[in-house]
């Protein structure tokens, strides 16, 4: 009779733990068993000992609670923070316990989402960041060997980096979830159990990530070594902090005054300067960096320059978002046949002095100077999207539709229009 009733407390058990793996539900059934034959052959009444231990329904619950524990410390992940989770609200009872876990499971899921889809992001970072790198290097030409080489252990470096961040973000996923199934534990008021022998997987994807790790930082290194020998982290450098370069060629073109009634110049990144000439040519001074490049071509009475990347200096379209110090200076005479001149520049700074014709100037990041005659006899309109107009050195202009404006009407047939997308403009009087 009394093996009876501690057979259907077993069954009942091993029913109500069917979802759990067979190893699992023989060792508690074993354990449970065990437990009551001892008690009933120590002369305990099997009803008080059923008593005691609760229903099969509720041991079962709390071994599903233990179980999940113990498989979230051994491999935290969101799958098994996540059977912590369900099965821990299904133990609980008290408002307080309910209301105390919720709160830390919102908080704690929170941080560790946000660090493993921070995991995420610097891998597909990683993945992206190579792969434009390679696209770029294969675009350049052959003759700049040394930079490909450069901008491939660039690529190298930093998506190694990103890998890096990818598992030590991963790891703190890991942790914080570990530290969250601690808590959890201590909220249930469960006595702290033994930490479980790390598993055969567990410790084998230990082994994984620190050999990644060990891995990934050789590759940042050998590509920050590449990246160095390769001269371009100064080149970078000095662009990037306004230094002018020190292999600078200087070029220069006359074209007799004859020759054109309009010019057309469009810079990168260099600066340009306008001002009047003191002979009878028009005159072209250009500075060439050694990533420049540049051409001269004529189109009807029309004369263009254009500056251009050489490819030598890989990601030059946003670099030549910042300004270079090589210059492009251009002298229009005085009695010239140039009626009309239109500057373009991405990153360029724009100075123009004297007003020898009318002008319009465009450039996106570029700072414009303009020095009007002493007379005074020059209509100038000026725009900028983001920058700042002044007007000897005192803010000027109003804004319309996110744009600042300003005019100076002065009745003249030369007229100077600047524009701006973010660069500041500047008007001396």
């Amino acid at each position: 009779m009394m093996g009876d009733v501690v057979d259907r407390f077993i069954v009942e058990l091993e029913s109500q733990l069917s979802d759990l793996p067979k190893d699992e539900i023989e060792e508690a059934v074993s354990y449970y068993r065990e437990y009551l034959n001892d008690a009933i052959e120590s002369g305990e009444d099997p009803g008080i000992a059923l008593q005691r231990l609760g229903t099969a329904e509720k041991i079962a619950a709390m071994i599903r609670v233990e179980t999940s524990i113990d498989r979230a410390r051994s491999n935290p992940g969101v799958r098994s923070y996540g059977a912590v989770l369900k099965n821990s609200f299904r133990v609980i009872t008290t408002p307080f316990a309910i209301l105390f876990l919720s709160m830390f499971v919102m908080l704690s899921g929170g941080i560790f989402i946000t660090l493993y889809a921070g995991a995420f992001c610097t891998f597909v970072g990683s993945i992206l960041a190579l792969a434009a790198v390679i696209y770029e290097a294969a675009n350049m030409s052959g003759e700049f060997f040394i930079e490909i080489i450069g901008i491939l252990g660039a690529g190298l470096m930093l998506s190694a980096v990103l890998m890096l961040a990818t598992i030590g973000l991963y790891l703190s996923g890991r942790l914080f979830i570990r530290l969250s199934v601690w808590t959890i534990d201590k909220i249930l008021y469960k006595q702290q159990q033994k930490e479980p022998s790390p598993k055969r997987t567990a410790e084998t994807k230990s082994k994984r990530v620190r050999a990644a790790v060990r891995l990934f930082s050789v590759l940042a290194f050998a590509g920050f070594l590449v990246f160095v020998v390769s001269g371009l982290p100064m080149r970078y450098f000095n662009i990037f902090n306004s230094v002018k370069p020190q292999d600078i060629e200087l070029v220069s073109y006359q074209f007799d005054i004859e020759q054109a009634d309009a010019i057309s110049v469009e810079t990168a990144h260099s600066v340009v300067r306008i001002s009047e000439g003191s002979d009878d040519q028009i005159r072209f001074v250009y500075e060439k960096s050694n990533w420049l490049d540049y051409a001269f071509s004529t189109e009807g009475n029309i004369i263009h320059f254009r500056e251009k990347s050489n490819g030598r200096l890989p990601f030059f379209e946003l670099v030549s978002l910042h300004e270079s110090l090589t210059e492009l200076k251009v002298y229009i005479p005085e009695g010239t046949n140039v009626e009309r001149m239109t500057v373009e520049s991405k990153g360029g700074h724009v100075f123009i002095s004297d007003i020898p014709v009318s002008i319009r100037v465009k450039t996106m990041n570029g700072r414009i100077e303009v020095d009007l005659p002493d007379t005074g006899q020059v209509n100038v309109t000026a725009e900028t999207s983001k920058g700042i107009i002044y007007s000897d050195n005192t803010p000027a202009g109003q804004k319309t539709g996110g744009k600042t404006g300003f005019a100076i009407t002065a009745g003249s047939d030369k007229t100077v229009e600047l524009q701006s997308a973010n660069g500041d403009i500047h008007i001396n009087r």
